[in-house]
């Protein structure tokens, strides 16, 4: 008997660690590539070695400014004079604006093995999601504040053309992407919000750029996103961290998943 039982324990004990080696990972979140969670160069500016992007992998990036990521904010009034680096990624209509003059802003992730060499072409993109995370510049208007006067619904564009954050103003706003036979490619509607916000509401927005990011990955043309208000004429508003936010954890977030 006591034979029995022991065979009968190691037999036991055998099948745990079986099933302890095969258990699925259905459940399990995939983890970013080691090298693919930053959008620069590195420090040494050996570009002859991107990363390489396979499948299974997650391309996470956190728009910062000092890693070459651009963002502006482009102002209709003042000549259009732009203002790089601005730490608000804003777009205002006319009636928050004493001139009648609208905001709107643009933003790039500098995306590796895109933007630094064409050497390898990566695998289908199988999903992507932008973060924005309402912000407002403490200097700046609150468009959270005010009773907005009409649907505050909002724009996010592909853009095709080039720009530099040092030259661009609102009158050499790069071109847009449009007429693809799949709309999702050139544009993404922002859902409007009522305001003013209620406490404990916020404006903080999942994205799903997925057909955008696979053109962009296709063409492997990566000129970045334009944000502006379906209606320009009202007093309405939207604004989010931008990749010069001083709050690190309100800046844009792109997640690419292959």
């Amino acid at each position: 008997m006591k034979k029995t039982m022991v065979i009968c324990c190691i037999l036991l004990c055998s099948l745990m660690g079986l099933f302890a080696c095969t258990k699925s990972s259905d459940n399990v979140q995939p983890v970013p590539p080691p090298g693919n969670t930053d959008t620069t160069l590195p420090t040494d500016g050996d570009s002859s070695n991107p990363p390489k992007y396979t499948v299974g992998d997650t391309l996470i990036l956190r728009g910062d400014t000092s890693n070459n990521d651009q963002t502006v904010l482009l102002y209709s009034g003042n000549r259009g004079v732009s203002t790089p680096d601005f730490p608000s990624f804003t777009a205002l209509g006319k009636g928050f604006s004493a001139t009648s003059d609208r905001t709107r802003s643009i933003m790039k992730f500098r995306i590796r093995n895109l933007d630094d060499s064409s050497r390898d072409n990566p695998p289908p993109v199988q999903k992507a999601v932008l973060y924005l995370y309402q912000y407002t510049d403490p200097a700046g208007l609150n468009p959270y504040a005010a009773q907005q006067h009409t649907d505050n619904s909002a724009e996010l564009h592909r853009i095709i053309g080039d720009w530099q954050d040092s030259t661009i103003s609102w009158y050499t706003q790069p071109a847009l992407a449009e007429g693809s036979s799949n709309p999702l490619e050139d544009v993404v509607i922002i859902p409007a919000v009522i305001t003013p916000l209620q406490a404990g509401a916020n404006d903080n927005q999942v994205i799903d750029v997925t057909d955008m990011m696979r053109k962009i990955f296709a063409d492997r043309s990566n000129k970045g996103f334009l944000l502006k208000l379906t209606n320009e004429d009202a007093k309405v508003g939207r604004s989010f961290g931008s990749f010069a936010c001083p709050n690190v954890n309100k800046r844009p977030k792109l997640v690419v998943y292959f």
